[in-house]
């Protein structure tokens, strides 16, 4: 795989892209890290996407000390972060999907799938940039709220949505993984759901599951669509 793939500078951010020869792709996905983590980190999630895919896995932006990369510039608080806090990497994830397009690459599919810290900086873009993605699949995450009101009309209305969750997990403790659950479907996304005895990691049940749930989506998304669609 190492042959295959490439690091770059891209939309501000150091992004691992595979393949480095695919062009144009198919469509794209993003791979998200945790908090700590960096464009490695996410590599073994790459097995569970179709192959015809360009996979991008950005670093996040911030550098939080001690813990390294984050999706967000956090305080020091012990409150979840909420889904302002996450607006600067969604933008810089928007400018990625407006780069790869310049490079002749579809919008679409797009797939977002994010790991911890990463699951919630991928919810905050589906809530903020919806018409841009074409599916969401969050792993051993937490779904941010909105400082404000709560959003209404359903801004995920139909968002293909992957949650994979651990019974065991001290990290993200399954009592916010039912809270990602319940809100998502209030916003409308269409959700599959997969949760194991397992801690702060993913279940090579629930792997299984995401690509099953991946690869029936990227062709349901080029069955249906001839021609991208206009991005916001």
């Amino acid at each position: 795989m190492s042959e295959a793939t490439h690091t770059e500078l891209l939309a501000g951010l150091t992004c691992r892209i595979s393949p480095a020869t695919l062009q144009p792709a198919a469509g794209l996905a993003f791979l998200l890290h945790g908090l700590g983590g960096d464009e490695n980190s996410m590599d073994v999630f790459r097995p569970a996407l179709p192959d015809r895919l360009l996979v991008v896995s950005p670093r996040a932006p911030f550098l939080v000390l001690p813990d390294g990369p984050s999706w967000h510039a956090r305080l020091a608080s012990h409150t979840w972060p909420r889904l302002e806090e996450f607006e600067d990497s969604c933008a810089h994830i928007a400018a990625l999907v407006d780069a790869l397009r310049e490079r002749g690459h579809p919008a679409h599919p797009l797939l977002i799938v994010g790991f911890s810290q990463g699951a919630a900086a991928g919810a905050a873009f589906a809530f903020q940039h919806r018409p841009k993605l074409d599916g969401l699949a969050l792993l051993a995450g937490f779904v941010p709220h909105p400082s404000g009101p709560a959003r209404v009309d359903q801004p995920l209305s139909g968002l293909p949505t992957f949650v994979a969750s651990g019974a065991l997990d001290t990290t993200v403790p399954p009592e916010k993984a039912m809270q990602a659950i319940e809100l998502l479907s209030k916003a409308g996304a269409s959700l599959t759901t997969c949760d194991a005895p397992i801690a702060h990691k993913v279940s090579a049940q629930c792997v299984r599951a995401l690509r099953a749930w991946a690869g029936s989506l990227v062709d349901n998304v080029s069955k249906s669509s001839g021609q991208t669609r206009e991005s916001l």
